[in-house]
């Protein structure tokens, strides 16, 4: 029998440690400066990832009211997570090594069928589903100039996605564009196996490349995550480039795209083609910053997506957004935050419209203003309210969605 090594077997005991922990919060903690509403364990989370163990439990809810759209209506989505981050130098002395777990359960309404919008109007709401999200083993090499990324990833995470989505309820500001899951790659709450390159450090240059399973609809093919079964008939290919500013005003420009070899349906004939594919570009910055609280700044973003309109009811949506950090200068953890989003629907996609009866499509807007209120370092809650024009780009009446977000940490 093989033995098992010193720091596999602490590896294990700590794992151990975490399961047999309870919840209570521990006598003396007090509710309104601590970072998690359960407290530290009496100390042993702090132990814990000091020594390479960060475990967080989160749940976030969005309860939002559409007024205008086929159904006027109160809507409410939640999602709980469990997140599991392991430094393996820490725990058992493997240098530059990683291991990251991730759960959910969410399940809610989906406010965007009720209000008749193209732009998804919640960055969290998607199928009601329980499973294991990502499951991934990472490593870093030479100084961190080379990182490789392997197991059940999200793919838009890496290639696409909003670096400024934190700032934002609405799905397409929050997350991804709806043009990014066209290709079938692999997303936060539908990860599915693939790789990950990256050659460059935290600043100047780098370049990564991914390679997935383009499984057309997760959450039927893969209902708990834990196939780990590769697609046959669809491979996701993705590569980015940029440039990481960093000191005290940074950001971050770069292009990229992914692209999938599998069977399509074309949107004005319905007939079957080949492949599919999405390019992007994106600049965000830091464009100001308080000398003497970097809590306080200000983020400003832009982004754009193309792809091409046989294949995709969208041709291009445009992104801006900017956050003003701390705008109160007693509040630095609140944020006041504003965005845009135009999604151009394509001649096939009207085409398609109109010969069912549905009339020509145009363009649809979104328009996004929040402030999040970070009622105590566990607890936040976010007023935030949407403004749709022209929704699912058609001349119905436009949409205004009010609302709020709520985010505990346990």
């Amino acid at each position: 029998m093989k033995k098992t090594t010193k720091p596999t077997l602490q590896l294990l005991q700590r794992t151990a440690l975490l399961l047999t922990l309870g919840v209570t919060p521990a006598m003396g903690y007090d509710i309104l400066t601590s970072e998690y509403l359960f407290g530290d364990w009496a100390g042993q989370r702090t132990s814990l990832k000091e020594q390479g163990y960060d475990f967080t439990f989160n749940y976030t809810g969005d309860t939002q009211w559409n007024f205008g759209g086929p159904e006027e209506k109160m809507s409410f989505f939640g999602r709980a997570r469990f997140i599991a981050d392991i430094d393996l130098e820490k725990a058992a002395g493997w240098e530059g090594g990683r291991i990251f777990i991730s759960a959910l359960s969410q399940d809610g309404d989906l406010a965007h069928t009720r209000a008749g919008t193209y732009s998804p109007l919640s960055s969290i709401a998607g199928a009601d589903t329980t499973r294991l999200d990502q499951l991934f083993f990472e490593q870093t090499l030479f100084d961190d100039l080379f990182r490789i990324r392997i197991g059940q990833v999200a793919g838009v995470d890496e290639f696409g996605a909003q670096p400024y989505g934190g700032y934002f309820v609405n799905n397409q500001l929050g997350y991804a564009t709806n043009l990014e899951f066209n290709s079938r790659i692999p997303f936060n709450a539908g990860a599915q196996p693939g790789v990950i390159f990256e050659v460059g450090r935290q600043e100047g240059l780098y370049a990564k490349a991914g390679l997935f399973s383009g499984k057309p609809d997760p959450f039927n093919n893969d209902k708990h995550g834990v196939d780990f079964d590769i697609e046959d008939d669809s491979t996701v290919y993705a590569a980015e480039v940029g440039y990481r500013f960093g000191g005290d005003l940074p950001g971050d420009i770069r292009i990229g795209g992914h692209y999938n070899d599998g069977t399509f349906t074309r949107i004005d004939t319905g007939a079957e083609v080949d492949d599919n594919y999405v390019v992007y570009a994106m600049a965000n910055k830091t464009v100001w910053q308080d000398p003497t609280d970097k809590k306080r700044g200000i983020d400003l973003g832009i982004s754009a997506f193309f792809a091409p309109t046989s294949r995709n009811a969208t041709s291009s949506e445009i992104l801006i957004s900017a956050a003003y950090r701390g705008i109160i200068p007693c509040r630095p953890d609140d944020f006041l935050s504003f965005g845009f989003v135009r999604n151009d629907f394509g001649d096939e996609a009207s085409d398609a419209s109109r010969a069912s009866g549905f009339g020509s499509l145009s363009e649809e807007y979104v328009l996004e203003l929040s402030y999040k209120y970070q009622v105590t370092p566990a607890f936040a809650i976010q007023p935030d309210i949407q403004y749709i024009l022209n929704p699912s780009g058609t001349s119905r009446s436009d949409v205004f969605v009010a609302g709020f977000r709520t985010s505990i940490n346990f």
